[in-house]
């Protein structure tokens, strides 16, 4: 349930369908048939979560969270008192074959940390909507070097959302957003958020130049809502650069784009 509560953080991010293909595919055959709606569940009503909050859950905090959260299953999600036990989460199988899930969803909550509670807790009141079939995505795709300028924290403790940019002038412009990473590139990213990491503004930290890396993406568009004036599609880091100390200028790029 962890690595489906992982996917879905990812597929969050996905602006193209291109790019939630390929993320989708890195699901296991369980999460890739939930998502493509070839697996049905029956939901659970909301009035058994409902009972079970009021049970474990102190009532006044529970109001309070949900009216800061706005959403009923990320705070019980993240506010459920779980109990010891030696139960192993369950997985997405275990989950999708349940025969009577309203009498085993308490135990599953003790035995899942938030993450995993939030993507169980949506799978039981039928959030969770197939994925529509992939389409090629309009545009031109190709590649571009940028420089990590922040980090962002992924919601319920998910995994960081990396901003890059490129030189326009004196400074660096955002140029995309990355989430799809590797994990020996995710270790090298989060090294350099440990060692350089500056000014934090909520859940984003701004972190110092220097870390260069090739961006691939799927299309390109231009977009007054970007200071780049454009916005990369499916972007994903193609490689890191440590051999490099500067990243492409915007004037360049958009030159080579036509």
């Amino acid at each position: 349930m962890k690595d489906f509560a992982a996917l879905l953080d990812r597929l969050r991010f996905c602006p193209t369908p291109a790019h939630r293909a390929r993320v989708l595919a890195t699901g296991s055959p369980e999460a890739q048939a939930l998502l493509r709606g070839e697996v049905k569940l029956r939901s659970i009503k909301l009035a058994v979560l409902r009972a079970l909050a009021e049970a474990r859950c102190d009532p006044a905090l529970f109001a309070l969270s949900q009216e800061f959260l706005g959403d009923f299953t990320e705070t019980l999600a993240l506010i459920w008192p779980a109990r010891a036990t030696n139960a192993a989460p369950p997985s997405l199988a275990e989950v999708i074959e349940a025969q009577h899930a309203e009498s085993l969803l308490e135990g599953w909550l003790d035995a899942a940390e938030p993450a995993s509670r939030h993507a169980l807790l949506r799978l039981a009141t039928g959030k969770i909507r197939p994925i529509a079939s992939v389409k090629a995505p309009e545009g031109q795709g190709g590649q571009v070097t940028a420089m990590l300028l922040t980090a962002q924290s992924g919601r319920v403790g998910l995994e960081r959302l990396y901003s890059f940019g490129v030189h326009d002038g004196a400074g660096l412009v955002p140029i995309a957003r990355v989430t799809e990473v590797s994990a020996p590139d995710r270790a090298t990213l989060e090294a350099w958020v440990r060692d350089h990491g500056g000014a934090k503004f909520g859940p984003v930290r701004e972190v110092a130049s220097g870390l260069v890396a090739d961006i691939a993406f799927d299309a390109v568009a231009h977009s007054t809502r970007h200071k780049a004036g454009l916005a990369l599609h499916g972007a994903r880091i193609a490689e890191l650069r440590p051999d490099l100390d500067r990243a492409d200028d915007l004037a360049t790029f958009r030159t080579l784009l036509g």
